[in-house]
């Protein structure tokens, strides 16, 4: 079972931010084998080359081509933020929110936010504001909202933070199996080598101004 939307070549890419070179004409292929991670130090501009990918960010140089087409439709991918915002609204209604914006009809909807909800344990915290839950909570309801409306290319950004155990597992385990149930593609940032190495087809490094493959 192939994605449609890779394998995604970046193509010559420099990025400057501030004062600060990130990227001097970085080149890499990323696979549509399932999960493709991206490591490096704190600095480095992980996050930065995700949302370059993702086409939230504009490099100053480069092209970032998806199947070798330019541009990937934003309605096909879902992507989770390092730093988590949310609507100033409940738990379920932030999730409902996401839906509806994604075209899901009413009762579909309801079924898939009380379907994640009793999937992670946290039923009993739909009718909560997220301003006021914990940061681990905040991060699997962040999780959920990025997997619910069903994606085809998710790119995750440090999605372990501030997770127990439990969760953390059980993220691990959705990710490794959402290829095979949605054919979702999967590019993840994370500082965890050992983790990344556990659950992914492919590893890049940040080094250098420079990303090379690793394994």
């Amino acid at each position: 079972m192939s994605n449609n939307f890779f394998p995604c070549q970046v193509q010559n890419v420099c990025m400057r931010v501030g004062n600060k070179d990130l990227f001097h004409n970085t080149n890499l292929d990323i696979s549509d084998l399932p999960i493709s991670s991206i490591c490096g130090p704190n600095g480095s501009g992980k996050s930065t080359l995700l949302k370059i990918i993702a086409g939230l960010v504009r490099p100053n140089i480069g092209v970032i081509k998806f199947n070798n087409k330019v541009r990937l439709n934003t309605s096909h991918y879902s992507f989770f933020f390092q730093k988590i915002l949310f609507l100033n609204r409940s738990v379920f209604d932030n999730l409902y929110y996401v839906l509806c914006a994604k075209g899901f009809k009413h009762d579909y909807a309801i079924k898939l936010i009380y379907d994640h909800a009793r999937d992670y344990d946290v039923n009993s915290l739909l009718k909560r504001n997220p301003i006021n839950l914990s940061g681990g909570e905040q991060q699997i309801i962040a999780f959920i909202r990025s997997i619910i409306t069903q994606p085809k290319v998710l790119f995750l950004d440090e999605p372990f933070l501030n997770l127990d155990s439990h969760f953390s597992d059980q993220i691990e385990d959705t990710l490794i199996n959402l290829y095979k149930k949605t054919n979702t593609k999967i590019l993840l940032i994370s500082h965890d080598f050992q983790q990344v190495e556990r659950i992914s087809n492919e590893i890049f490094e940040i080094k250098n101004k420079s990303v090379i493959k690793i394994n």
